[in-house]
């Protein structure tokens, strides 16, 4: 049986531009999207769309069996850097670039920054990203409509967004596109969220499909339904993470790294998905998952060789410096201060340690400000992250690194 399209309403409202123009109509038409329920539907998948969705669970469960026998070692420090590169690579899909440098700072050490302006800056909304992030990978909650509101309300208080809208469901129209009138889609009448969000759960609770087959319709079917003013992009995509978790629950698959290298084809999925044509878009999907789970394993590896050679180097010295990197990369800035804590040593000491670990390559000085002269960062980690950044257009596997 052919996948349910979504059908339009075709409604009149009041031309704003009337008041002004008497050549203008005194209404203009739009078409409101209605999405089909999809609590109970079960997709019937090309042989072309099975293939991908093979090739992508058996990339996926070789990562699992890595990870399961210690093969690829991922510790908190790792992990958290793997849930750092997703919501990063969410939030540049929606063109929230920021500088690595300036987000770990600002994620070790809330510096002070000019607060004249009360909306969030780029790097706090990517902060704000990465906890919803790892709410959604390393979370133990089940998905509900609660979970939603719950993420939502994490990642857009302090936004520019009124707060009559953060964490609830939008109580008004909302659409893609420059004007309503000359929007490419408008997301449904908004009193229907509800009752989609409940068919929509209702069809993330089932066992019976394949998780990646069922994040794809899951995640597209969020986008469709658009339930909040803003934020429905990177909360979608963070959707997809409990779905996928149950078939590895112990690391991230970084599908918003594989979405963004391939963007347009990530939108033109999500459009064919709304038409209908389900096996273009699960197609689509399983090569970004498939592309995700490599770039998993080698993002893995990169750091832990990275954290290997910063303990040969910093083991010729012993003392405070083979203690300070054994902290780097779960805490990548670190001052004399730190140093001190870490090493349990004295000031002119702690100090010594870091120039020796400046001077092996281990550290660089932070760049930002002149305040910031006595702030060190772990020169590999920042640098990878703005390698990724620099490449982010092409998958990991295809980039230099």
């Amino acid at each position: 049986m052919a996948w349910p399209a979504a059908t339009y309403e075709t409604i009149e409202a009041p031309n704003p531009k009337a008041r002004m123009d008497e050549w203008e109509p005194e209404t203009i038409s739009f078409k409101q999207t209605i999405p089909a329920c999809i609590a109970k539907q079960t997709p019937t998948l090309t042989e072309k769309t099975n293939a991908a969705v093979r090739s992508a669970t058996l990339t996926l469960k070789q990562l699992a069996t890595q990870v399961t026998q210690n093969q690829l070692n991922i510790t908190p420090a790792l992990l958290g850097n793997l849930i750092r590169f997703e919501a990063v690579s969410s939030s540049q899909i929606e063109d929230i670039e920021i500088d690595a440098e300036q987000l770990f700072l600002h994620i070790e050490e809330p510096f002070s920054t000019d607060k004249t302006n009360p909306e969030l800056t780029d790097i706090e909304l990517v902060t704000h990203n990465i906890e919803i992030v790892s709410s959604a990978i390393v979370g133990s909650e089940r998905v509900t409509k609660t979970w939603f509101k719950s993420l939502h309300t994490a990642l857009m208080t302090g936004s520019a967004m009124l707060p009559e809208h953060i964490g609830k469901w939008r109580n008004c129209p909302v659409w893609i596109g420059r004007t309503r009138a000359e929007a490419f889609f408008e997301g449904p009448d908004h009193k229907q969220i509800d009752a989609l969000m409940d068919d929509l759960i209702g069809f993330s609770d089932r066992f019976d499909l394949n998780p990646i087959v069922q994040a794809a319709i899951a995640h597209a079917q969020f986008e469709i339904i658009h339930p909040f003013v803003d934020g429905n992009g990177r909360l979608g995509r963070a959707f997809i993470h409990p779905i996928l978790r149950r078939y590895i629950p112990t690391t991230a698959i970084p599908t918003a790294h594989a979405l963004l290298a391939m963007k347009q084809d990530y939108f033109t999925g999500l459009t064919a998905y709304k038409d209908g044509d389900i096996n273009k878009w699960i197609t689509i999907f399983a090569e970004a998952v498939q592309k995700a789970s490599q770039a998993s394993i080698e993002l893995a590896t990169l750091l832990t060789k990275a954290q290997k050679h910063w303990t040969q180097l910093a083991a010729s010295h012993r003392g405070a410096a083979a203690k300070i990197v054994q902290h780097l990369l779960e805490h990548p800035v670190i001052t004399v201060a730190i140093a001190q804590g870490y090493a349990n040593v004295t000031q002119p000491t702690a100090l010594k340690a870091l120039k020796t670990l400046e001077a092996e390559g281990v550290l660089r000085r932070a760049h930002s400000a002149e305040s910031r002269a006595h702030v060190w960062l772990a020169k590999d980690l920042v640098e990878f992250f703005e390698q990724a950044q620099r490449n982010s257009r092409q998958p990991l596997s295809e980039s230099s690194y």
